[in-house]
Parts: C-alpha cells; structure tokens; sequence
C-alpha cells in the first residue's frame, strides 16, 4: 500500500507541476523546510522521522502480537464495506508489487 501510494504521489505532484519528486526533501536536508502542494512543512527532517517511526511502530505492534488472537489483520474493522476476499487480496499484493517496481523505474 505504501509503494502504491508512493507512486500516486510522485506522478501527482509532477503532473500538477508541484516540483519533482526526486528534489522534494533536499532542502530538509539542508537545514531547511520543505513544501507540499505549496505550502511549508512545518517539521525539520528529524522530526518527521520521528513521527513516522512511531506511527508505524504503533500500528505494527498491533498489527503483529506474540498472541494470535489478539493480532490484528486487514479485514474487521477495518473492512467495513466486507471487501476482503482472497482474491482482492492477492490483487492487492500484485499491485503493490508493480508499484514497487515502478518506483524503481522511476530512479
């Protein structure tokens, strides 16, 4: 999901002539601020790490307990519309691969 979104992302920003998506973060890593759609970020590099690094921290523990039962997967809760079948979910790994590979056609 992560790699597909990415992708959604870098054609987004070119295609509504935002920047390119490889130049994106330089000036963080000069010191700067950087901006999305026009508009400043208002975190230094290290801060958004750290953000993002909690986030994901948080939702995988959840995501993979030591105990079974109380691990969390897609579906539930988290499918409220009952859209999870075994099929939409190898097309969504496929999908996820080609946009995995997409962005490495991208570099």
């Amino acid at each position: 999901r992560w790699a597909m979104l990415g992708v959604a992302g870098c054609l987004g920003a070119e295609l509504l002539g935002q920047g390119d998506w490889y130049s994106a973060p330089l000036p963080l890593l000069e010191g700067g601020h950087s901006q999305y759609m026009g508009a400043e970020v208002p975190f230094d590099l290290g801060t958004l790490l750290a953000i993002e690094f909690a986030a994901m921290a948080g939702v995988e523990s959840l995501r993979g307990g030591a105990d079974a039962e109380k691990r969390i997967y897609p579906g539930g809760a988290f499918d409220p519309m009952g859209m999870a079948s075994d099929e939409k979910k190898v097309k969504e790994i496929k999908n996820g691969r080609l946009a995995m590979f997409s962005m490495f056609g991208f570099f």
